[in-house]
């Protein structure tokens, strides 16, 4: 079937061929201009005049003589009638963008649609009186006062607006568009004619320029339609088409087509799971069709959500060629953008409370380390420095737990030294920001610098091309905060920064005429292909999902002819049922994955042509596939397992007979062998973080700290009363010296890092009381040992040879008590004494510890074990944790049960032998390291991501 331009260019050649360039063809955008021209030029071999090739609003705009306004600067101009109006209680830019924008939308929308606006904001404003009348309006409160005087004033800011903008000769599409069809007299354009071709739903702004040049006998208008839709008054793909043509007159030529009934098509439907398969769908359909015939223009993947444009980009096959993309890369997923993002934070947050630190400027250095170490800025500083600047900040950061970096010191304070090449630019972030403008201005010395030390390659030409757009962007906003100088908080031009990088993509280069066409929706109307990929054909995508948003209340705009969501939905029914007409082979992919609503539905649409479209036309062939692909983890379980390979084993042994096997490390094998895996074979273990307040790892240093100062006093010695009470006249004191030693340069006086210091004193002072406590009631208690390195060993076979494995652990405090020794651990923690008994569980009292589930009983048990070869014979074993959190309580080890609280040598005996068969299986070549099956201990895993839990 002949593609509708093409048609179209027969027409025009045909029947202007002696004086094209008189002629002025208007179609519904640029894009079926550039390829009328090249059907066009297709027509003769010879050089010819063509003629004037126009998109509906670039005719208005070039014979209205307005110039189109940029949003951003629209909203500016509206702004400032909003500071006219309300004089001291104009709202800040930032407040007033929300709704501004939405009023601009509004008045867009009457415009094109023709209406009084002073009239309807009269109406509105009437409607909203009667919600909020009452019968004494004294009652009223003042903001329902300022709320009706708000509406009442609409039609002012309109005017307003509409009278700044003529004086500027400025105009945003809607007023271009009522300008000129309230002079449309003027525009007879010498009386030459025009064609107007491939339009579906008008607006009254348009349907008065088409009437006019018709009923002047100076147009022809050329409706495309398919009996298929436009005969069934139940098709809303038809809607406006039968709207339009029931007052057709002698200037509109009808161009039917019969293709739904007539023709031959193979339509493939593939329900698939998650936006990246889509594209990898899409990649891979592509590359079956490259091999089976070279593909040309007559191909297209049509994006029905364009966010889909970067998956896409990297699924094209390499077996083709050619590619035009009419959509431009979205600039915010660029690397400059993310850059810009990361220095609008930096400084936000030095501009807040947070980034003020003894009266002084300072970062907090989460932002200025992610800002040094983005790729741009450490491969910059890389490229003119050898001292790798990022990588020693940070690590200076992180030795020494520096939260907020004083600004005037950097970066100084980190020896980075004035003879160093990185020095100048680390020192563009000593500078005092207090304006926007200032802001502007560093940004542009950020990125031009780290533009010209790019070079030439190949390899920069990506980043030289965002460097380059975002300089000329932050340009605009220069000139922009010149021209508009009441953005004062950074808040706000960050939010001007997102809103134009959203309106300025990055248009890829390339022969518009040639190769695949990838493409949106919108800019396909009256294209034809004969093969097309459609992407993303789910319902919220094909028809947009709506989300009312506008200040005129939708009965009203049913009342006075403004259009609704219902008006859209058949405006994108036209568009799939126009696209899919031409083409012969047809495929058609939709995401099957639940979004945050709850809905993978195949578009309304799509059903629709599966329902009818077979008994239509038998010769339509459909096929509808759904491919199990689950892509997050909750679709699926990944069963990750490691083998126990030399590597392994001889890494195993390494452990074993070095420094051996801590509890813990054993307990994290009884947890999980894959965590294990991770941490000990491999080595992965999670970068330390800067402690932002005091975590619970340096409560504890500090306590254990603090306990072993005084408690050396005392070791081998009896623990008095009046030792007790000297340590707790000191204790507040020794607390701050060791929180100054542990948290360094961090901030111990304020906010929470204080409240924590208060739970540490808390914690001593219930201490030193439970102590007191304890020996009142007569248990003289003796100090044996404190922070005691504990260390034994055994002999296990392994693979036919006899290795000795090592164990080691620490045990915070080691004392006498008549004629019992306990092995004390502290814990800061939550404690439980179910935590630290052994009673039997299936078929031992051993096996729940061995499962990983008891792992506090299994350390304890686990130090009495170390210890027990070291106790003169005539003591009893105790083996218990001191629950600081619970007023020091004392939670002892107890076997089977509750009273059991002594350690005897036939529990160390069936310890060991546990252990020797616990190691046996660590050795294991057959019992591969794998993931626990008990989730609840992902919870806090640092490697869950690994495993997608």
């Amino acid at each position: 079937m002949k593609a509708f331009l093409e048609k179209l260019a027969d027409y025009i050649f045909d029947n202007h061929r002696g004086h094209l360039n008189d002629l002025s063809v208007i179609v519904p955008n640029r894009r079926a201009a550039l390829f009328l021209g090249k059907y066009l030029s297709n027509k003769t071999d010879i050089p010819i005049w063509s003629p004037q090739f126009y998109s509906i609003e670039d005719f208005v705009f070039k014979h209205s003589g307005y110039q189109l306004i940029p949003l951003v600067d629209l909203l500016f101009e509206l702004y400032a009638v909003h500071r006219e109006i309300e004089g001291g209680k104009a709202q800040s830019f930032d407040r007033f963008s929300a709704w501004g924008q939405l009023l601009l939308k509004d008045f867009n929308e009457l415009d094109l649609y023709l209406k009084d606006a002073d009239y309807i904001f009269h109406y509105l404003s009437e409607a909203k009186a009667i919600t909020l009348w009452k019968l004494n309006p004294e009652e009223m409160t003042q903001m329902e006062r300022d709320y009706l005087r708000f509406y009442a004033s609409l039609g002012k800011y309109y005017n307003q607006l509409v009278k700044r903008l003529e004086l500027k000769n400025l105009a945003y599409q809607g007023m271009a568009y009522r300008k000129f069809v309230s002079s449309i007299s003027n525009y007879n354009l010498e009386n030459k004619p025009l064609i107007f071709a491939g339009f579906n739903a008008l607006t009254p702004a348009e349907e008065v320029i088409f009437d006019y040049y018709k009923k002047n006998n100076q147009a022809k208008v050329i409706w495309d339609i398919d009996d298929y839709y436009y005969n069934d008054s139940k098709q809303e793909a038809g809607y406006f088409l039968r709207k339009q043509l029931a007052k057709k007159g002698d200037n509109d030529l009808i161009w039917n087509t019969n293709a739904f009934k007539e023709g031959e098509k193979s339509i493939n439907i593939y329900g698939v799971s998650g936006d990246a398969t889509i594209a990898k769908m899409a990649g891979n359909i592509l590359q079956e069709m490259a091999e089976e015939s070279e593909l040309k223009e007559d191909t297209a993947v049509v994006l029905a959500n364009e966010a889909l444009i970067v998956p896409l980009l990297y699924s094209l096959p390499e077996n083709i060629d050619l590619f035009n993309i009419t959509m431009s890369y979205p600039s915010k997923l660029s690397r400059v953008y993310e850059l810009l993002i990361n220095i609008f934070d930096l400084y936000l947050q030095q501009m807040s409370a947070d980034g003020v630190v003894d009266n002084k400027p300072a970062y907090y250095y989460k932002n200025l380390e992610t800002l040094l170490l983005h790729p741009l800025v450490n491969a910059h500083l890389q490229r003119i420095s050898s001292t790798n600047a990022p990588q020693k900040i940070s690590k200076i950061i992180r030795e020494n737990n520096i939260s907020f970096i004083s600004q005037n010191k950097f970066p100084t304070q980190f020896d980075i030294r004035d003879t160093d090449p990185a020095f100048p630019f680390l020192k563009l972030f000593s500078k005092r920001i207090a304006e926007p403008t200032e802001l502007i201005d560093l940004i542009q010395e950020i990125l031009q610098q780290i533009y010209d030390s790019l070079g030439k390659s190949q390899e920069a030409n990506l980043d030289r091309e965002f460097l380059f757009h975002y300089l000329n962007l932050m340009r605009r906003m220069g000139d922009l905060l010149h021209e508009h100088p009441f953005i004062e908080q950074f808040t706000t031009l960050k939010k001007l920064f997102i809103s134009l990088a959203a309106e300025q993509g990055i248009p890829f280069t390339g022969e518009p005429l040639a190769g695949v066409q990838i493409m949106g929706m919108l800019e396909t109307r009256t294209l034809d292909f004969k093969n097309l990929i459609l992407l993303s054909a789910n319902e919220g995508m094909l028809p947009k999902a709506h989300v009312y948003q506008s200040f005129i209340l939708p009965d009203i705009k049913r009342e006075l002819g403004l259009p609704l969501p219902v008006d859209n939905d058949a405006v994108s029914a036209f568009h799939f049922y126009r696209l899919i007409k031409a083409a012969d082979n047809i495929h058609i992919i939709y995401n099957t994955q639940n979004d945050s609503m709850g809905q993978g539905e195949l578009s309304r649409y799509v059903q629709q042509i599966e329902w009818e479209l077979k008994e239509y036309n038998p010769n339509i062939r459909i096929n509808h596939k759904l491919f199990h692909i689950p892509l997050q983890a909750e679709d699926f379980d990944l069963d990750i397992r490691f083998p126990k390979d030399e590597f392994a084993l001889n890494r195993l042994k390494q452990i074993a007979t070095g420094k051996g096997f801590s509890p813990s490390s054993l307990n994290n094998y009884l947890e999980c062998s894959l965590r294990f895996y991770f941490q000990r074979i491999l080595g992965m273990y999670s970068e330390d973080e800067v402690e932002e307040t005091l975590a619970s790892n340096t409560l504890g240093t500090v306590i254990h700290g603090v306990l072993e100062d005084f408690y050396l006093r005392k070791k081998g010695l009896v623990i008095n009363e009046t030792f007790l009470k000297e340590i707790k006249k000191e204790y507040v004191d020794e607390l701050e010296k060791r929180f100054r030693i542990e948290f360094k340069k961090g901030d111990i006086e304020h906010g929470q890092n204080l409240l924590w210091r208060k739970v540490a004193e808390r914690f001593v002072a219930h201490f030193i009381e439970s102590e007191l406590k304890f020996i009142k009631q007569g248990s003289p208690c003796t100090i044996i040992d404190l922070e005691l390195e504990l260390n034994r060993s055994i002999q296990v076979d392994i693979d036919n040879q006899t290795i000795e494995v090592n164990f080691r652990g620490s045990a915070d405090r080691v004392d006498r008590v008549g004629n019992t020794v306990r092995v004390i651990d502290y814990k800061t923690g939550k404690v439980e004494q179910k935590d630290v008994s052994l009673f039997k569980y299936k078929n031992s009292i051993w096996e729940e510890m061995l499962l990983g589930k008891k792992p506090k009983a299994f350390q304890l048990m686990m130090y009495a074990w170390m210890y027990a070869p070291d106790m003169e014979s005539q003591y009893q074993l105790q083996a218990g944790i001191t629950g600081l959190k619970y007023h020091s309580r004392f939670f002892p080890l107890a076997i089977d049960n509750k009273d059991d609280i002594v350690i005897s040598d036939i529990h160390l005996e069936k310890f060991e032998d546990n252990l020797h068969t616990m190691i046996e299986k660590l050795f294991n070549k057959e019992e591969d390291f794998k993931q626990c099956e008990d989730d609840k201990a992902c919870k806090y895993c640092d490697y869950k991501f690994i495993c997608g839990r």
